[in-house]
């Protein structure tokens, strides 16, 4: 496939994936275009921000970058750096960065409307017991649906002593959409991600944070739960993962 190409797919400001993925997508067409690694890091250089919009990125992918070899050392500083700072001066598509005058770097700040994401959590145990004790609301990091920014919130549920996973909105001035998906969490022994929840909002008003959520994701009582012969936490750690898009 030539540049133009894929250009012409990856361009758009409506997309069924998530930026990291778009990223992804990028460096494996990379690599088989320029089997050569010099030749590979000076034509993403000059290219990939044409393509990616590292500022909405997660900041996992975005560490990710720092230690991609198909880039340049210097160049991934730059455009993590620079993707770090936008997200810290402005949620998500109001920054006020304007590193180039160059329109295809301009570009990589403007938000997408992403209609489909994965995303991924990984919660300690010690951080999970804090939910019950402190009685405290964990949140993930923002991430992009449509054009809006949404978080999953993680809490103790008294009411029947669970583990309560949700995915909550955090503008709720933004216009309503509808949206479904399927939470999962990776279990013992098999070390898979297991399909615990699926969930369907067909109306998300511009009032409501929570869109959906669960209760009781892993149908146990928290001290089973949380326990060493739990089949939930893999090294100490509860691995989380959310699918989720837009229905139009």
């Amino acid at each position: 496939m030539k540049f133009a190409a894929i250009e012409a797919v990856l361009s758009g400001d409506k997309i069924w994936t998530t930026e990291d993925e778009v990223f992804e997508i990028v460096i494996k067409w990379a690599r088989r275009q320029f089997p050569g690694l010099q030749e590979r890091q000076e034509a993403l250089g000059s290219f990939i921000t044409r393509l990616v919009r590292f500022p909405f990125m997660t900041n996992r992918k975005l560490r990710e970058v720092l230690k991609c070899e198909d880039l340049n050392g210097d160049f991934a500083k730059d455009v993590v750096n620079e993707a770090l700072l936008f997200k810290a001066e402005s949620l998500y598509g109001n920054g006020v960065i304007n590193p180039s005058s160059n329109e295809s770097a301009e570009r990589q700040f403007v938000v997408r409307a992403y209609m489909k994401c994965t995303i991924f959590y990984d919660l300690s145990l010690e951080d999970c017991k804090k939910i019950k004790l402190e009685r405290i609301k964990l949140y993930s990091e923002k991430f992009l649906l449509g054009k809006q920014p949404f978080s999953l919130r993680m809490q103790y549920e008294p009411s029947c002593d669970s583990f309560g996973l949700f995915l909550s909105i955090q503008n709720p001035s933004l216009v309503a959409i509808e949206v479904e998906g399927e939470f999962a969490v990776k279990k013992k022994p098999e070390m898979v991600f297991v399909k615990k929840f699926k969930f369907k909002r067909p109306n998300l008003y511009k009032d409501k944070y929570t869109c959906r959520g669960t209760f009781n994701l892993v149908h146990m009582p928290w001290e089973s739960f949380i326990s060493d012969n739990s089949p939930y936490f893999i090294d100490g750690v509860l691995h989380l993962k959310v699918d989720v898009s837009v229905v139009e």
